[in-house]
């Protein structure tokens, strides 16, 4: 009952911001706008091109984290669990996520190394929105967007300059090794409230100490990963009004957006940073973005990814996988097996 009445609650509130949203961009002239437009279909397909590009880098980035680990994943599993794991990342609130749909289905498929496939799912996340940060912040600092005088260009810039920092000093007490025997395992451990989470990051980064040339030929992916995100949110602004900010401008404003995204509304807040984000930087000819005109982009590019997460859909009806079954016990890994 607490758990339905939690998802009611954030489903209300991400209906809620839609419509807020969306009847500002009517107020403002943006949607109207958007209706009237003539879209234009080749900037759209490039849109598409440069997210599902990115997309699959993510799943050759999660299979390089696990061979390094000695789990032997092909390109066929790495592509099939994938495409799995980002359909489920649509499912409704509640349901669980995609990346402990396709962990569990790596981990039944090789049962002894169940927790060296916790730790690439868990490294795979944390390389990702570590990496974000810093793209977001060489952007910021490439285009000039960290001496915008504007409140929220401000504020913007200093959260992620904060988060970065927070969570640059977090991975280097995870993989710099303890003097002590065991001791800061058991300190994290002993942290109210995220012992367990922590306990799991160190665990996972004790695994990836000595790779560096594989953490940091995964991290030159997940780089390929955010610039192509950000390019295609840029062609899909190009596609539905002609003009938009620059490609490095959406360098900036994608982590940014993403970030913001993080606050757990599903998918709402992704949208509304966006809009707020669009109005701070000119267009071609020095004109800029209305409020509601990010929205519609935002909403447009929720499209392109719904399309991917259709291939998704295709794979997880022809599998039929029975190793699915875990997920109604909300099971994700018996983290005491051993690494083959």
């Amino acid at each position: 009952m607490k758990s339905f009445l939690i998802s009611v609650f954030k489903w209300g509130a991400m209906i809620l911001l839609f419509a807020f949203l969306f009847s500002r961009a009517a107020a403002t002239g943006a949607l109207r706008g958007f209706l009237g437009v003539q879209k234009d279909w080749r900037f759209l397909f490039l849109g598409f091109a440069a997210v599902f590009g990115a997309v699959l880098i993510t799943f050759f980035r999660w299979r390089l984290l696990n061979n390094a680990l000695g789990i032997p994943q092909t390109v066929a599993s790495a592509l099939r669990l994938g495409f799995i794991g980002y359909l489920f990342n649509f499912l409704p609130v509640g349901i669980v996520g995609g990346d402990v749909v396709k962990g569990i289905l790596l981990a039944r498929r090789y049962p002894e190394s169940k927790a060296a496939c916790a730790a690439s799912i868990v490294m795979d996340r944390v390389l990702g929105l570590y990496v974000m940060f810093l793209f977001g912040l060489g952007a910021a600092w490439a285009t000039g967007f960290w001496q915008s005088t504007q409140p929220q260009a401000r504020f913007a810039y200093h959260a992620l300059l904060w988060l970065t920092a927070i969570l640059t000093a977090g991975l280097l007490l995870l993989f710099f090794p303890s003097s002590g025997k065991d001791r800061r395992r058991r300190f994290f451990a002993a942290v109210p409230g995220a012992g367990s989470v922590l306990l799991r990051l160190y665990d996972a980064a004790a695994r990836y100490r000595g790779q560096k040339s594989v953490l940091l030929r995964a991290g030159l992916e997940t780089l390929a990963v955010h610039a192509l995100l950000g390019t295609g949110i840029f062609f899909t602004a190009l596609g539905l009004w002609g003009r938009a900010p620059s490609m490095a401008d959406h360098f900036v404003i994608y982590p940014i957006a993403n970030t913001g995204s993080m606050i757990p509304l599903s998918a709402g807040p992704f949208e509304f940073f966006l809009d707020q984000l669009y109005p701070l930087f000119p267009c071609a000819g020095g004109e800029s973005y209305p409020l509601g005109a990010g929205l519609l982009v935002g909403v447009a590019y929720r499209f392109l990814t719904l399309a991917i997460a259709a291939i998704g859909g295709i794979c997880f009806l022809v599998t039929r996988d029975s190793r699915l079954e875990p997920l109604a016990s909300g099971t994700l890994f018996d983290t005491e097996g051993k690494t083959p």
